[in-house]
């Protein structure tokens, strides 16, 4: 029977018996290390688009700004808008609105009397010359 070198399933090989091992180790990172900002591509320039540092509220500023403001939807009374009393007191009386359909009379329009009686001319007249012609 042939003398046969053969390795154990369970071995272990220094560094050096490894074909290229060296080499391929020589042009890796150490697992732990650093990069300055120029080592990482585009990494400069997506920092130049951030907000400044210092440059933004606290959660404490923002809690006190909104503190005084009223919610987006509420309501007032008239007496806390200024001159909505006034301008409502010029206004028509509740319940005293006309329908939103409705009609009036000729005399309920200040002037339409005249316009009518000056159309009603007009048209005459135009007639008048059309009869001539």
């Amino acid at each position: 029977m042939a003398n046969y070198d053969i390795a154990k399933a369970t071995h272990s090989h220094a560094q050096s018996e490894v074909t290229g091992l060296t080499s391929a180790l020589a042009g890796k990172a150490d697992a732990s290390h650093t990069h300055s900002i120029s080592n990482v591509s585009g990494l400069q320039d997506a920092l130049d688009g951030k907000q400044d540092a210092g440059d933004y509220a606290t959660s404490t500023e923002l809690s006190s700004g909104l503190a005084g403001k009223a919610d987006v939807s509420h309501t007032h009374q008239i007496s806390e808008v200024s001159g909505l009393q006034s301008a409502l007191d010029g206004k028509q009386a509740a319940g005293s609105y006309a329908a939103a359909s409705h009609t009036h009379d000729i005399a309920d329009v200040s002037g339409l009397q005249a316009i009518i009686d000056d159309l009603t001319q007009r048209v005459a007249d135009l007639e008048a010359a059309a009869g001539d012609a």
